[in-house]
This record gives C-alpha cells, sequence and structure tokens, in this order.
C-alpha cells in the first residue's frame, strides 16, 4: 500500500506533508582516534537586545539552524554572521552573540543543539571548531577539532551524554569523512573514519535503538554509528546519486531522510533501525523542487519543506 499524501500550496513556496510506512541494508567497520581537548574561552555580551521585528542584524544575510534550548527560548546559528541568535517565544524579543574569532572570515556556524548540560553546542564549520555558549553567563568555549580543513556539518546530543557531530571533506580538497564525538566531561574528542571515502557524513541524529544515524551525502548511503564502540554500519540507498541530506526521527520509530537530488531524488527515504530496510517515497510535484529539511510533528506526521524560486526550479 502506497504513502498517505496530503499537499498544500501558497505562493511559490510548497509545505508536502508525507505520512509513509516501511524498507534494505549493510554493513561495514572503523576507525578511531582520541585527542583531549583544545579550548579557548572567551566571554561575550549581546550585540543587541531588541524586539524581533525588524531583525536586529540587517546585514547577517542569511539564518541557519534553529533549537530550542532548555532555558525556554529558541536559540539560532547565523552562519555569515558569526554569531548565535536567542529569540524569547514569549515576548519575541531577540538578542545575538558574536562568536570569537577572526572577524573578517566566516566561522559558519551551521548547526545548533541543547546539549544536556544547558548549554547550546554549535558547529564552527569553517574554523574548525565546536563551540559552547552558556544561557546563564554568555561564556563561550571552542574546542579546536583535531582534523584541520574540514567541514563540520551537523551536531547532535548522543544518547551516551556526549555531542556528535560529522566532519566531510566538502569543499573539495578539505581534510574530513569523519564522525565526531566531544565529550562534556572533559572536551576530549574522539574521530572516527566513515568506512566509505569521501562520502560527505552531512546530518546526524540519535536513533530509537541508541545509536547515532547519518546522511552520507555523496556516498548515497546512511551510517549508523554505535555510541559504546564506534563500529559504523553503512546502509545503501537504491536509488543513485540521491543525495541523502537531513534525517530525523520519526513516530513510527524509524529514521526518515530526504533526498535532495532533482535529477535522481527528491523523495523521502525511510530506513527501519531493527533490519535496515529502506523505503523511498517520491515527492508529487517536486521534480524542479529542493527538498530541504525534515521533522515529525506533533501530529504524527513528517513535515518537510520543498522550494522554487521564481521560475518553478531549484
Amino acid at each position: 500500500m502506497g504513502p498517505v499524501q496530503t499537499k498544500r500550496v501558497k505562493g511559490m513556496n510548497r509545505i508536502i506533508v508525507i505520512l509513509l510506512l516501511a524498507c534494505l541494508i549493510a554493513l561495514s567497520g572503523c576507525s578511531d582516534l582520541t585527542h583531549s581537548a583544545t579550548t579557548t574561552t572567551t566571554t561575550i555580551t549581546p550585540v543587541y537586545n531588541t524586539p524581533i521585528q525588524p531583525h536586529p542584524t540587517y546585514f547577517a544575510e542569511d539564518l541557519g539552524a534553529i533549537t530550542a534550548g532548555l532555558d525556554g527560548n529558541l536559540w539560532f546559528t547565523e552562519p555569515y554572521g558569526n554569531r548565535i541568535g536567542k529569540i524569547s517565544s514569549s515576548t519575541g524579543d531577540a538578542s545575538e552573540y558574536s562568536i570569537p574569532g577572526n572577524s573578517n572570515t566566516h566561522n559558519f556556524s551551521n548547526s545548533i543543539t541543547s546539549g544536556p548540560d544547558g548549554n547550546l553546542w554549535f558547529t564552527e564549520s569553517d574554523g574548525d571548531k565546536i563551540g559552547k555558549l552558556s544561557p546563564t553567563n554568555n561564556e563561550t568555549i571552542n574546542y579546536i577539532v583535531p582534523t584541520a580543513n574540514g567541514w563540520i556539518n551537523s551536531i547532535t546530543a548522543g544518547p551516551d551524554g556526549n555531542l556528535w557531530f560529522t566532519i566531510s571533506s566538502e569543499p573539495p580538497g578539505n581534510s574530513g569523512n569523519l564522525v565526531g564525538k566531544i565529550s562534556l566531561k572533559d572536551g576530549r574528542i574522539t574521530e572516527y573514519i566513515v568506512p566509505t571515502a569521501n562520502t560527505n557524513p552531512y546530518a546526524i541524529t540519535s536513533g530509537p535503538d541508541g545509536a547515532l544515524w547519518f546522511t552520507e551525502t555523496y556516498g548515497n548511503k546512511i551510517g549508523k554509528i554505535s555510541p559504546s564502540n564506534g563500529k559504523i554500519i553503512e546502509y545503501s540507498i537504491s536509488t543513485p546519486n540521491g543525495h541523502p541530506s537531513y534525517i530525523t526521527v520519526g513516530p513510527d520509530g524509524n529514521l526518515w531522510f530526504i533526498e535532495y537530488s532533482v535529477s535522481n531524488g527528491n523523495q523521502i527515504g525511510k530506513i527501519s533501525p531493527s533490519n535496515g530496510e529502506v523505503t523511498e517515497y517520491p515527492v508529487p510535484g517536486a521534480e524542479k523542487a529542493s527538498l530541504n529539511g525534515i521533522i515529525a510533528g506533533p501530529d504524527g506526521n513528517l513535515w518537510f519543506t520543498m522550494s522554487f524560486n521564481i521560475n518553478g526550479t531549484s
């Protein structure tokens, strides 16, 4: 039986609601490199504290990831502004915090998550760093990732109480192809080599089975890493060059991911954590679109975004 599909359209943007079910698999090994933490510490003050409209930084150019903080606020990244933003869900007031570093470069803070320690943890993709921001005193600590010249993509809290992140070799010529772990106790960083070379590990999330699951965009695979021993298993996707990107846990206990390739993808994929079966669902009307994030909604469905430009192409 095929997936049940509902479509809402407004202007040139579309949000597709997909309700789906059922899924492929294979396996591999892993190597790890453990390093003690190298840190820099800075106490920072808000750049602005002002109502959200208009936005405080007019030339931030782009806003990135967003997460709910344990302090009750929403926290977001400004990849091109070298800042972390905070917005109150009750008043709409926004504050911005500059990320320490060279003001003439962009650290590209692409991903942010709440840690079990109550701090905000974020990636500095072009700075070889993992950042930690305290919501109580605004102190930021930067942890330098041992593998230089990689591209840190995504970060999430793991079931083991550590933070886990991905490092790709994209843009071309960069180091990477790793999954990393940073300890909340002492900042020690461990890096695990993804078996398939140049696979571009991208998004990562904590699965219902106690493992961390991540996408391999260029390898056309979904990876799983055990937090207890670092063993990596990779599962191939049947659609060639589907380019899996974002991944989340569904209300059904499966992992759901985006395939954003316009030519061969634009599908929603599902992988079972119990047997590794993969099922792919074409998105109607997405032939010239770009699929982006995906998340489980409170209504029991999967929600994702799909965008077009003014000419109807991605």
